[in-house]
């Protein structure tokens, strides 16, 4: 019996341990389960992760294509309103040329003017003094007729008093 007895005692020391590893087992597995569980709710979050980290990639990549297109649009801008300054920096060179050419144009009229005032005043005084000229020589000549009148009537009488004595 003891035999027996050792035989059982041995088989229920092996029962116990198989049971014993069969609880380990049981508890590993659940340790396993929780840690499968827990890696496919950190793979689920490592996806949304990179889910969220495509989308942000994608969304920087659309700003930066933005980025660009601003930058293509400023530097057009840029190089527009260098244009238009050349333009204007020419209109303004134009304008200060057309300027002094008025001036200048001013300047010859006046003294142009001037000129012809100069002229007018000496023509005004010739003109004065030829009405004066005028004036004498007329009044020379009415003498002078008013003379010879005079000259031809004492003739005149002369002869009528020759005739008067023959």
């Amino acid at each position: 019996k003891s035999l027996l007895d050792a035989e059982e005692e041995a088989l229920q020391k092996e029962l116990n341990n198989t049971n014993a590893v069969a609880r380990e087992l049981e508890g590993l597995n659940a340790t396993f389960e929780k840690l499968t569980t827990e890696a496919s709710n950190k793979k689920k979050k490592l996806e949304a992760l990179n889910l969220s980290n495509k989308n942000a990639e994608s969304a920087e990549a659309k700003r930066m294509e933005e980025g660009k297109k601003v930058l293509e649009t400023l530097e057009s801008a840029k190089a527009e309103l260098a244009s238009l300054a050349a333009q204007v920096e020419a209109l303004q060179l134009e304008k200060k040329r057309v300027q002094d050419d008025d001036q200048k144009k001013a300047q010859e009229f006046a003294n142009e003017t001037s000129k012809l005032d100069t002229e007018i005043r000496s023509l005004q005084s010739d003109t004065y003094q030829l009405d004066e000229s005028i004036q004498k020589a007329h009044q020379a000549r009415l003498e002078c007729e008013e003379e010879h009148r005079q000259q031809l009537a004492m003739i005149e009488a002369d002869k009528r008093g020759q005739e008067a004595q023959m």
